[in-house]
């Protein structure tokens, strides 16, 4: 009896290694673990014949359970996986420059593919098993990150010549953003120092929680995205996160009030307050 084979259809699925911060391990969901079970209890000429239609967390399992020499079925996974982690990129980062999406796009797939197939589990690799479409979003966006912390980074140009002095470009008057201080022209402008930005660019968007929140802020003020457009070819925030305009201000005035709070005792800050001050007091 005890060289039985095991009862419960999930019993020889490879279990996560990787911790939570409470100290639990991370687990497949459910529907993840029965297509896992179905799928090991087949033949392998099914598994290859219904490799598209696997869920792309139970394909991530799979290239990563098996071996290399059933050469067929494991390419059709890579080839898979490949495309499904490009086509989440690139809807992660649209609104890049063309040249910069697909350079940033090329080095965040190759690194999903890399930790895919690397032998050594890690948090990160197991968790593309727990939810492949949110992990890749996280790496795209953290790779955006990095982009942004080139000189000016990703942003390609001042994000202070968005607007004028008057804030003629701007779709709202800064009075309505909330808080004291600069608005976003002038508080992208003490991001102009080359030695300076990077660290400030870090710190600021390290302070917006929701990283949608920070997406749409980048676009926003960093490529000129429209809060809404009536023209169907043109990208709009609304639009893109299917959001109300409403919802997207209140994104809007939240990243760049997180922003600021973080900011806020930096010296180029202090200064930006002092000259704002300075300016309504001789307005007067």
């Amino acid at each position: 009896m005890a060289n039985e084979p095991p009862t419960d259809h999930r019993a020889k699925i490879r279990p996560l290694e990787s911790l939570k911060a409470d100290g639990t391990r991370y687990t497949h969901p459910d529907p993840i673990l029965e297509s896992i079970a179905y799928y090991q209890s087949v033949p392998e000429s099914i598994r290859i014949a219904e490799a598209d239609r696997m869920p792309s967390e139970t394909q991530t399992y799979f290239i990563r359970t098996t071996d290399r020499s059933g050469r067929v079925f494991y390419e059709r996974l890579f080839q898979n996986l490949s495309r499904g982690a490009i086509r989440v990129i690139h809807q992660t980062i649209r609104g890049l420059p063309e040249l910069d999406a697909a350079d940033l796009t090329a080095r965040v797939g190759a690194h999903v593919m890399e930790m895919i197939v690397k032998p050594k589990p890690s948090r990160k690799c197991e968790l593309l098993e727990v939810h492949f479409r949110r992990a890749v979003e996280g790496e795209a966006l953290d790779a955006l990150r990095v982009h942004l912390r080139s000189p000016l980074g990703g942003l390609r140009r001042d994000l202070a010549a968005e607007y004028d002095d008057d804030g003629d470009e701007m779709e709202r008057p800064l009075e309505m953003l909330p808080g004291n201080g600069p608005g976003p022209e002038g508080f992208f402008l003490i991001l102009r120092d080359r030695n300076r930005r990077h660290q400030l660019l870090r710190i600021a968007c390290r302070a917006v929680p929701d990283r949608r929140h920070l997406k749409a802020a980048v676009l926003r003020w960093g490529y000129g995205w429209p809060v809404t457009s009536r023209d169907r070819d043109q990208p709009s925030l609304m639009r893109h996160f299917a959001v109300s305009e409403a919802q997207m201000h209140r994104w809007l005035d939240g990243a760049m009030k997180a922003m600021r709070e973080a900011l806020e005792n930096e010296p180029e800050m202090i200064q930006a307050r002092a000259t704002t001050a300075e300016r309504k007091k001789g307005g007067r």
